[in-house]
């Protein structure tokens, strides 16, 4: 009877640790993952954790070129959790939650500035966000409101229009695909969009 327990423990642990993942806290980053983020988060993140001079003047010249910056301490986790999503295979529980943990720093960022000079760029982030999450109602209004904000965002139109591809609906993935072309005719990837759907 006692060695019947015991197997079912160990049955029992190896269950647990087949299904379960440790949790990520996406405010900390490895070289790696920094790698992967704008320089602004690169300069923000080793200014505020190492407290380096050279990388806190850095972060002030992005700020100002950029600027201003908004709350990069969830700007910056929202994307390091978008990039590791986007690594995770699909459906695990691990990549819901980093999903969960971009959307939530992304739209605190967007909730809390209504008017910043990389709104466009930051809501194309929180788009792709919801349509991995397969919420494309909110994923299109994000990467709509991006095009309107900033006209020449060709993410945003790369965006919009491969969504509408994916939703079965060719003739208006065309139409973004050509507004999208108005302001950069020179866009590769607009172009073999356009070219996909034999125009």
């Amino acid at each position: 009877m006692r060695i019947q327990l015991k197997l079912l423990s160990i049955l029992f642990l190896l269950m647990i640790s087949t299904n379960s993942y440790a949790v990520k806290n996406y405010h900390e980053m490895n070289y790696l993952e920094l790698q992967l983020l704008p320089p602004f988060c690169q300069s923000w993140y080793r200014g505020a954790r190492e407290s380096s001079a050279k990388d806190k003047l850095q972060y002030e010249v992005w700020n100002n070129k950029l600027g201003p910056i908004p709350h990069p301490h969830h700007l910056c986790p929202g994307l390091n959790a978008l990039n590791h999503a986007q690594s995770l295979r699909d459906k695990s529980a691990e990549k819901r939650f980093a999903l969960v943990e971009a959307g939530n720093n992304l739209s605190y960022v967007l909730g809390h500035e209504k008017v910043f000079p990389i709104r466009s760029t930051v809501l194309v982030k929180r788009g792709n966000v919801y349509e991995m999450q397969g919420d494309f109602k909110r994923s299109a209004a994000d990467y709509q409101e991006a095009i309107e904000i900033k006209s020449k965002n060709t993410y945003a139109y790369i965006a919009l229009a491969e969504l509408y591809l994916k939703s079965k609906n060719k003739k208006e993935s065309l139409n973004i695909i050509e507004k999208g072309l108005k302001f950069s005719p020179t866009s590769k990837r607009l172009l073999r969009l356009r070219k996909k759907l034999g125009q």
